[in-house]
């Protein structure tokens, strides 16, 4: 949903209260990671959270049974982007096996959960981005090379908080098209610690980057075993070019 007030007999894009300080996109940061699958608008079942020097890296699975990366990173620049596009390539070689022992509740929980996930979705679902990745603050290299890096499974969402004089804060995540502007808009009302929760006013999100497609057939839950798993393992894709984002 785009927000727009009236201008000297035009429609602008509004612009809430003032840009907050770097503590409030802090919380904004871990409030995303809190309820990733909501600000994403896409299923995803959560395999494990890992903390970075600077931000969190999520190891997913997608409706389609595609291992996909989400990655929060207060700055992205060419030297992130790299390394963000190094953890997806590590990611995508492990065997169904691996995966599952990375799930904080061990494998025979993500057996399943991974089950139980599979029959919420639809028999046959497209496979979306294999690498999404929130920032407050995107570098100009990045953006100069979004539309290579998009073709390869790359979606980039930018992060902003703005806070009203009220002492709330909204927190607009809007993801970047190969065009480098804003093609959908979500505001997240975060406002202080007492709030229990952030809600999100949807919005219909623009058509994904084109990822590549995996097979027809989308693993479905393995039955429990006393050691492994040996179920095949998720349709994972190769990680995309890194050479494109650096500089």
């Amino acid at each position: 949903m785009a927000i727009f007030e009236i201008r000297q007999g035009a429609l602008v894009p509004a612009q809430l209260g003032g840009v907050a300080d770097e503590s409030a996109h802090r919380q904004a940061l871990d409030l995303v990671r809190e309820q990733v699958a909501q600000v994403l608008r896409r299923p995803l079942f959560t395999v494990a959270w890992k903390q970075l020097d600077a931000g969190h890296s999520l190891v997913a699975i997608d409706g389609s049974g595609q291992v996909v990366a989400v990655e929060l990173l207060p700055k992205l620049d060419s030297t992130t982007v790299v390394a963000a596009m190094g953890r997806l390539n590590a990611t995508s070689h492990l065997g169904w096996a691996e995966i599952a022992s990375l799930y904080p509740a061990g494998p025979t929980a993500f057996q399943k959960d991974w089950a139980a996930f599979r029959e919420t979705m639809p028999a046959r679902i497209n496979p979306g981005p294999r690498l999404s990745i929130v920032s407050p603050s995107i570098s100009p290299d990045v953006l100069s090379s979004l539309s290579v890096l998009s073709d390869s499974g790359l979606e980039v969402f930018s992060l902003s908080v703005r806070a009203l004089s009220s002492g709330r804060n909204f927190v607009e995540i809007d993801r970047i098209d190969s065009h480098h502007l804003p093609v959908t808009a979500k505001l997240l009302p975060a406002g202080d610690p007492m709030d229990e929760g952030i809600e999100v006013v949807k919005s219909e999100p623009a058509s994904a980057p084109t990822a590549a497609a995996p097979s027809a057939t989308t693993p479905s839950a393995p039955a429990p075993t006393a050691g492994a798993p040996s179920a095949p393992t998720p349709a994972a894709s190769q990680a995309p070019a890194a050479s494109a984002g650096a500089s």
